[in-house]
């Protein structure tokens, strides 16, 4: 709605320009005041569209107050009112950049004709700086995007530097990755972010990466923040507002654009720590990147290794790495027997897929044991035990990733997340989130966007069906969700779309 300051030392003639605007059908927010003075105070503290003022009065006069109304509110729009018509005044009005000059007594054909122009005008500069404000926060989206998804900084400065200002990337020092196991964020839609703003203390700037993860990243305004009890308060408010649970990281202190792409890279990395600390949901970045007590590599590093010395049948690395995973869990005192203890079960659950093979009662039975076991060497003589006659079959890692790939291609329309597709094909989420990029040079969830993606395009340009039954028929449940990943991928909406490939 449009705010108009109506300013005038006379009571009657502001009621009188209250009256005719509410006649004629002006629906305008209006305030009052009865001097220069008292209308500056009023424009310190509150936005106004329309300045109409009466030029002589006491205190400060109209002339003076538009002036610096002016340099309070660039855009306002001044109408003088005055019962004087001479040279000097719009001599001094035209210099100010004031177009609008209404005489006393109001001929009341004038001032339609003026409030209707000026309105006009107006809400026309709205409508375009809320389209440009649009194209920059799509642009700034897209150059975000494509940085945490590895473009080099070069690249983009000698793609976009000339068309955009890529200064606003080096104002960021924190992020914060909320990541869920399933499609949170398809679901959850825009409201989510707007709802975040007003929870958190701290401004950010939201960046949605798939339906499981977005990231949020802060300014250097946010020097000496709790990051660890701000990401749990996220965690607490999508408890109660949306009844699941989330996973968070928090990055270590950044500087510079160039220090995204591996600030984001350490925040994943600590959230693939969720699958060994099934009860935490906040991580940190630092201490993820901090090296185990017992002097050996990060545990993270140690499973890797382990599971491909079990991919491979390498058996002598397949012991070294078991007996360094009991070294590094030994020196860790903080950790709980019934932590460690989960994290092993896991582990033999592996052997047993990628090795022996056992059955679901016999796997049952050689877990108990480990929960039943007194000392990491007793729950590492287990896992020895079992690997004393290994099933020698084959499991290469491409006829797993083909098999993910023929899945995708027959499901694409339902949901499609790691967990459910890792059960497929009886892989760990961990382990087939790694073959599968080292196979096909992408992410599960980048995939699966593009497949969607290309046949969407082709339901495009090749049927009339309506964009939300295409949103459907390739397994999106938001079409606004739907929209906005197209435009990121194709780099215009799907209506542009089709209507440039007619």
């Amino acid at each position: 709605m449009i705010h108009m300051l109506v300013v005038d030392d006379e009571a009657e003639e502001r009621e009188g320009i209250l009256f005719l605007l509410h006649k004629y059908g002006f629906n305008m927010e209006t305030g009052q005041a009865p001097n220069g003075k008292a209308a500056l105070d009023y424009l310190k503290n509150r936005a106004v569209d329309i300045l109409f003022t009466d030029v002589r009065m006491p205190f400060m006069d109209g002339l003076t107050l538009a002036k610096e109304a002016l340099l309070l509110q660039p855009n306002i729009r001044v109408i003088l009112f005055s019962g004087f018509s001479e040279f000097e005044y719009a001599k001094t009005a035209i210099s100010l950049g004031v177009r609008e000059y209404i005489l006393k007594p109001v001929n009341v054909e004038e001032f339609c004709t003026v409030m209707q122009r000026v309105s006009a005008e107006i809400l026309s500069r709205r409508s375009e700086e809320e389209r440009n404000n649009r194209r920059i926060a799509y642009a700034r989206e897209h150059l975000l995007y494509s940085l945490v998804n590895g473009t080099p900084l070069e690249t983009l400065t000698a793609e976009a530097g000339a068309l955009f200002d890529l200064g606003f990337l080096n104002q960021y020092t924190n992020m914060v990755l909320l990541e869920f196991n399933r499609n949170f964020f398809d679901h959850a839609g825009q409201e989510f972010s707007e709802e975040l703003s007003q929870l958190l203390p701290l401004p950010f700037d939201y960046l949605n990466l798939n339906p499981c993860e977005s990231l949020l990243f802060f300014s250097n305004a946010a020097n000496r923040t709790d990051w660890a009890s701000l990401s749990a308060d996220i965690r607490r408010f999508i408890q109660q507002r949306y009844r699941v649970d989330g996973y968070l990281a928090f990055s270590e202190d950044f500087s510079g654009a160039s220090e995204i792409p591996t600030a984001f890279e350490s925040l994943e990395q600590a959230l693939e720590n969720r699958f060994f600390l099934p009860d935490t949901y906040v991580f940190s970045a630092y201490a993820s990147s901090q090296k185990l007590n017992s002097g050996y590599q990060d545990v993270s590093s140690l499973f890797t290794s382990l599971e491909a010395a079990l991919q491979e049948h390498n058996l002598d690395a397949v012991h070294r790495n078991i007996q360094l995973l009991c070294d590094a869990y030994a020196g860790q005192t903080n950790l709980s027997h019934l932590y460690v203890k989960f994290v092993f079960s896991n582990l033999l659950r592996d052997v047993s897929i990628h090795w022996a093979h056992f059955s679901e009662e016999e796997l049952f039975r050689k877990v108990e044991s480990i929960y039943q076991s007194n000392s990491y060497q007793e729950i590492a003589n287990i896992l020895e035990q079992n690997l004393e006659h290994p099933n020698m079959e084959s499991h290469a890692p491409s006829n797993y990733v083909e098999t993910v790939k023929r899945y995708i291609s027959k499901h694409y329309d339902q949901e499609l997340n790691l967990e459910n597709l890792s059960e497929i094909v009886y892989l760990s989420p961990r382990y087939l989130s790694s073959i599968f990029k080292k196979e096909t040079g992408y992410g599960l969830n980048k995939y699966i966007k593009a497949f969607r993606m290309e046949k969407a395009k082709e339901l495009l340009e090749t049927t009339h069906m309506k964009v939300v039954t295409i949103c459907n028929a390739v397994g999106y449940s938001n079409v606004s969700y739907f929209i906005q990943s197209f435009r990121e991928y194709f780099g215009s909406s799907p209506e542009k779309f089709r209507q440039k490939e007619d």
